[in-house]
């Protein structure tokens, strides 16, 4: 099998070969379909709710906007009020669907009013948690 490249990093021959091996069960239609797919239609999160605490900063706010750019609607929190209104004011130019609120996840009653918070929000529906 020949060399592949993923975010320009080598994949492993043997992760290649097990790839190979599991898409001779695929059925001969469903190569086609996935290569007609954008990238937006096979990873879409439309319609999805997820909640990332720590979502202002680092990896945090990496995952915050890889979500809300796939079309979910997010909710994330932050201990620092100042940090999260600056925060959500830059996501609602970009157009993302992100809500926020303060809450240090160590104190209980403030992690019974994130899920409060969040459950008023998306109906009672989560379908993606990252702490």
């Amino acid at each position: 099998m020949e060399s592949a490249f993923a975010n320009g990093k080598k994949i492993p021959p043997i992760l290649l070969d097990e790839v190979e091996e599991q898409l001779q069960f695929l059925p001969p239609t469903a190569m086609a379909e996935v290569g007609m797919l954008s990238r937006d239609q096979r990873w879409s999160l439309t319609g999805k709710a997820a909640l990332v605490t720590g979502g202002t900063r680092g990896i945090g706010r990496a995952i915050v906007e890889e979500l809300a750019a796939l079309g979910a609607s997010v909710h994330t929190c932050s201990r620092n009020q100042v940090e999260l209104d600056q925060i959500l004011q830059q996501w609602r130019n970009q157009g993302f669907q992100v809500s926020g609120s303060v809450c240090d996840v160590l104190v209980k009653e403030q992690r019974e009013k994130l899920i409060e918070t969040v459950s008023s929000l998306f109906g009672g529906k989560l379908n993606i948690l990252l702490g």
